[in-house]
């Protein structure tokens, strides 16, 4: 399938079988061997998954501060509340 547009693909073939245009990122395009192709896609592939990885630690750690922080906002706020209603029964 070749891309036309982000949403839109068309069918299409190879003129010639011995290169590829790979993209490379930000609109870049590099002529390659169909062998160096899929060594690149697959180291691409490989980095993904990696980042990936670590990017659900990171976010795992996010939540878990985000959850600390709404906790000790939450008694923060109760302290407070607590604090006004023995003002207003004076």
């Amino acid at each position: 399938m070749v891309p036309i547009t982000q949403s839109l693909y068309v069918r299409g073939s190879l003129a010639n079988s011995d290169s590829v245009m790979v993209d490379v990122g930000t609109g870049y395009y590099v002529e390659k061997t169909v062998e160096s192709a899929e060594d690149y896609l697959t180291r691409k592939v490989k980095w993904c998954q990696e980042n990936s990885g670590r990017l659900e630690v990171n976010i795992l750690d996010k939540r878990k501060n985000v959850d600390a922080v709404t906790t000790v906002m939450q008694m923060k706020i109760q302290q407070q509340q607590h604090q006004q209603q023995a003002a207003a029964a004076k």
